[in-house]
């Protein structure tokens, strides 16, 4: 099954999801010779290439189960659902600029992988679908531009996502920074524990600004709402 970006067509005798411009298979492929565990061919495909880009080593058994905690069992025999993941819309062409859209395609499925949540899998996809690709003129690979934080960088999930320069990382946060506890608290906390709640507080960070414009606190001296820090 195919599929074209934005438009969407599906064409049931092909397996094939139609979005406009890209085009992505669906067709279902067993990865396992018990149970089948259908993942569809795009995925299947791309998973070398999410391995590659993100420094990984998830198999097509890690990714099944992913989806499937993610989506549940597919109802039809194609795997449209798992395809669309990797839909990253009609704004930027594949045949014109394959390496942007194959980027933005692993990225797509490493967070809806890592995350296993449909939400934080279906705000970077909005996200995408909004980027102006064409202020990239021809460039097809990572580039750095004045506008790339502003319009080709969000951060979903606790990760930083940056389109244009093709880079993920982890924004600093620190539970003593943003959670603001007491000094008899921060002392009873080791530095394994700290450690803990720094990467917890970047993950909720992540989360609170994808859910809301970044310039809606463009202020840098604004924070995002407090949290109640109480380590025992």
């Amino acid at each position: 099954m195919l599929h074209v970006t934005s438009v969407n067509y599906f064409l049931p005798l092909s397996n094939i999801l139609i979005t406009l411009i890209n085009i992505l298979d669906a067709t279902c492929v067993c990865t396992s010779s018990a149970t089948c565990n259908n993942l569809a061919k795009v995925v299947v495909d791309l998973l070398p290439l999410v391995n590659q880009n993100f420094a990984t080593n998830i198999s097509s058994a890690s990714a099944y189960n992913s989806l499937w905690i993610m989506q549940g069992s597919l109802t039809t025999s194609n795997c449209a659902p798992q395809a669309h993941l990797v839909d990253v819309g009609d704004g930027n062409d594949q045949h014109l600029h394959p390496n942007h859209t194959q980027w933005a395609q692993t990225a797509l499925l490493w967070n809806a992988i890592q995350t296993q949540d449909t939400n934080a899998a279906g705000r970077l996809q909005q996200f995408v679908q909004k980027i102006p690709w064409t202020s990239l003129g021809t460039t097809d690979g990572p580039v750095s531009t004045a506008n790339s934080e502003r319009e080709f960088s969000t951060t979903i999930a606790g990760f930083t996502f940056n389109f244009a320069s093709q880079t993920v990382t982890q924004p600093s946060a620190s539970f003593v920074a943003l959670g603001q506890p007491t000094n008899a608290q921060i002392s009873r906390v080791s530095s394994q524990a700290q450690t803990t709640l720094d990467r917890m507080y970047a993950f909720a960070q992540g989360l609170f600004f994808s859910q809301y414009p970044q310039s809606f606190y463009s202020n840098r001296n604004k924070q995002p709402p407090r949290c109640s820090a109480r380590p025992h």
